[in-house]
């Protein structure tokens, strides 16, 4: 977001960001820092682990001929059973926990969705869905 891209005019740091990072760290102030900690945790585990797991099982399915650097071994039980893993984590935790995680991930869909929508980008872009290309990095 460019708003967080904003510099300070003569000392040049972000300012918006490091304001926003602020009243964040005001606000979890007030809680326990177990609760911080189980916070972030949760809000990762659903955001990177769950969502790289599927990223992965996608895009071998979408794009199986792609050259990738190594081989999963017994595909896709690894991935299955980090799934159940990271599930049983997640489910184990106290109930509020588990809605500021699911809230931190909605609030992620809704800012992409509209950042997405404002550029034109992916999903909303004008292009045929055939013209779509995988770029392997």
């Amino acid at each position: 977001f460019k708003v967080f891209a904003r510099l300070h005019p003569s000392q040049g740091f972000p300012s918006v960001s490091l304001v926003v990072l602020g009243v964040l760290s005001i606000l979890a102030g007030f809680v326990s820092l177990g609760m911080v900690i189980d916070a972030l945790i949760t809000t990762r585990i659903l955001v990177q682990f769950i969502g790289q797991i599927g990223a992965v099982t996608l895009l071998r399915r979408r794009v199986p001929d792609m050259p990738r650097p190594y081989r999963m071994w017994l595909y896709p039980v690894p991935s299955l059973v980090a799934l159940l893993g990271w599930i049983f984590i997640f489910a184990t935790t106290p109930p509020l926990v588990v809605a500021f995680g699911l809230g931190a991930l909605v609030l992620g869909v809704v800012c992409f969705g509209a950042w997405s929508w404002k550029g034109r980008t992916w999903p909303f872009d004008a292009r045929d869905p055939g013209e779509r290309t995988v770029t392997p990095y």
